[in-house]
């Protein structure tokens, strides 16, 4: 689940003029083309790890510091890490792992979240409606970090989250599929070319999409 910076300056009442300020001293410099990405992952440079209990405070180093829009002004890190760890809690005592996340010469460049259905819809994300809650994982936050080829990491993060179903206790995955939105929040093409399935239409472009953590590719 992100940590949106308009989410974050509401909670906090931090002022925009604040935070536009803050922004050109926290943006960072890490910037890659699509050639370089795959190279770097071809010669696996690039490190994957699932989101645990004792490394989701590294994961949420990108929203804080690599966000594509924007980063929260720094003295207000820690209430940030806060707010999200309270949230990462309640995912804890019903699975092992919630997602996944990569990394690049110290940085993390992308992050692909996955939680019990039932707590990314009490904080207000958008998830599947059918079946019970208490079946499914829900994709959260799907995110790529500053200046990192998004369609690219888009697809290695999905092809990495797959490898390491096993770790789940939930059988049912979904996440929202949006169409015509290739570099985008949860794009539809990444969950067709994974084996997703179309389970619900929620609008005229947006689908739930969802596949069994027992099934291969």
């Amino acid at each position: 689940m992100p940590l949106h910076r308009d989410r974050i300056y509401a909670v906090l009442g931090i002022r925009r003029a604040i935070a536009q300020e803050d922004d050109e001293n926290t943006m960072p410099v890490l910037a890659m083309t699509s050639r370089q990405l795959m190279n770097a992952f071809h010669a696996e440079q690039i490190s994957f790890y699932p989101i645990r209990p004792d490394n989701y405070t590294e994961e949420m180093s990108m929203c804080l510091c690599n966000y594509p829009f924007g980063n929260p002004p720094r003295q207000f890190h820690q209430e940030c890490m806060t707010i999200k760890s309270q949230v990462f809690s309640e995912v804890w005592a019903l699975e092992d792992i919630a997602g996944i996340y990569a990394k690049y010469n110290g940085n993390v460049i992308g992050l692909l979240e996955v939680m019990p259905r039932e707590i990314l819809k009490k904080y207000g994300y958008m998830t599947g409606t059918t079946g019970k809650d208490s079946a499914y994982l829900s994709i959260g936050c799907y995110e790529i970090g500053y200046g990192i080829p998004r369609v690219e990491m888009i697809d290695l993060l999905m092809q990495q989250l797959i490898a390491v179903f096993p770790l789940f206790h939930r059988r049912q995955i979904e996440g929202i599929g949006i169409y015509e939105w290739n570099d985008g929040f949860n794009p539809y093409w990444v969950y067709e070319k994974y084996g997703f399935q179309e389970k619900e239409r929620l609008s005229e472009n947006t689908v739930v999409m969802s596949k069994s953590v027992n099934s291969a590719l």
